[in-house]
């Protein structure tokens, strides 16, 4: 189990091997990962050239950084220790096989606001409507009426990705700044940048990584669908929330509800208002369009970003993500309102994965 270091040890007898001719016995020895950590005795690998071979390392959620601090949350509260698990296995023939592998878990934050626009220079073509209303005032209800529910935090209605960004959708809500509330530190209309609150989100890796956990996890209960489903079989209730990946476009019809994780890495289209209580992510595209009339209510936090260039090419993980698009057709009575309970959600995903083998010995 990881903690710090330990072994785990696994044995099977000689007598097995017609049963069982691959190992007769094996060890898996689970680390820390330090900077310089060995692979056998030659090979030595550091993260960081400037600092020790003791150095800790962590995960930012797209790379192994390295610190001198005592844990990796005192460098930095989403930072995760990365693992080095080395194994053994032996045949009863005799030969060997050393593997050794880097295992991480991603601690993704809460999202800051009911609407965010991850990414520099966001389009945010506004409603005309008085109608459209985006609240960062915390609703702090989740699926129980607020039981177990942290104490509510406000955020701006509009969550920017830096201060250029801050100034685009300030321009943009300004044709109506009362339609976009949120604490009076944020003014009127209420937009900030909160890309501080996106330390694990605010890289093309780092969103790529949330986009393969959320989709790991939906998979588990067959809600993974290509382009353009002709429906989501289980949108989810407050009862039963449910994690669902579309891996393409999707349009939602007029009057569709559901609970839980909503992730689509193609265009998503509203015909209609939509009514959510949760996250809804378009990781990829990056691309919301809203058509059409009707009557809505989302509660949690919705994020936008974009992992590719104008040209279309998908960015390099360390890079910032592109440019987040929305563009609202059609009026309709439309509330978006912040809900950190169910905006994090994401906190419950953690999940160890492999970032790195290698074969030591055979």
């Amino acid at each position: 189990v990881p903690g710090g270091g330990g072994w785990y040890t696994s044995t099977t007898a000689s007598a097995s091997y017609a049963m069982n001719p691959v190992s007769s016995w094996k060890w898996t020895r689970i680390n820390l990962k330090t900077n310089a950590t060995a692979s056998g005795t030659s090979t030595v690998n550091r993260v960081d050239t400037t600092l020790a071979a003791n150095a800790l390392v962590c995960w930012n959620g797209a790379t192994e950084v390295a610190t001198t601090l005592a844990t990796c949350a005192a460098l930095n509260p989403n930072y995760l220790p990365v693992y080095v698990m080395t194994t053994l296995a032996v045949t009863p023939s005799g030969s060997r096989r050393m593997v050794q592998a880097e295992a991480v878990s991603n601690k993704f934050p809460t999202l800051p606001g009911p609407m965010i626009f991850d990414g520099a220079n966001p389009v945010f073509n506004t409603p005309n409507s008085n109608a459209f209303t985006v609240s960062g005032n915390d609703l702090a209800q989740g699926a129980n009426a607020g039981a177990g529910c942290p104490a509510a935090i406000g955020e701006p209605a509009l969550g920017a990705y830096n201060d250029p960004a801050v100034t685009i959708l300030t321009g943009d809500a300004n044709n109506r700044p009362a339609s976009y509330t949120g604490p009076l530190q944020y003014g009127s209309p209420s937009v900030a940048n909160i890309g501080s609150q996106l330390t694990m989100l605010s890289t093309v890796g780092g969103l790529e990584n949330l986009a393969s956990s959320v989709t790991l996890v939906a998979g588990n209960s067959n809600n993974v669908y290509g382009n353009n489903p002709a429906t989501i079989l289980r949108p989810g209730t407050n009862a039963v929330p449910q994690i669902n990946v579309v891996n393409g476009d999707l349009t939602l019809p007029g009057g569709w509800t559901g609970s839980g994780i909503l992730l689509v890495t193609g265009n998503l289209t509203f015909q209609g208002n939509p009514s959510y209580n949760g996250l809804i992510l378009v990781i990829g595209k990056g691309s919301v369009v809203k058509n059409g009339g009707g009557n809505g209510v989302v509660n949690g936090s919705m994020l936008v970003a974009n992992l590719y260039d104008s040209n279309g090419a998908l960015l390099p993980a360390s890079s910032a993500p592109g440019v987040p698009y929305f563009n609202w057709n059609g009026g309709g009575t439309v509330s978006w309102n912040y809900d950190s309970c169910w905006s994090s959600m994401m906190n419950n995903l953690q999940s160890y994965r492999i970032v790195a083998v290698r074969e030591m010995m055979y």
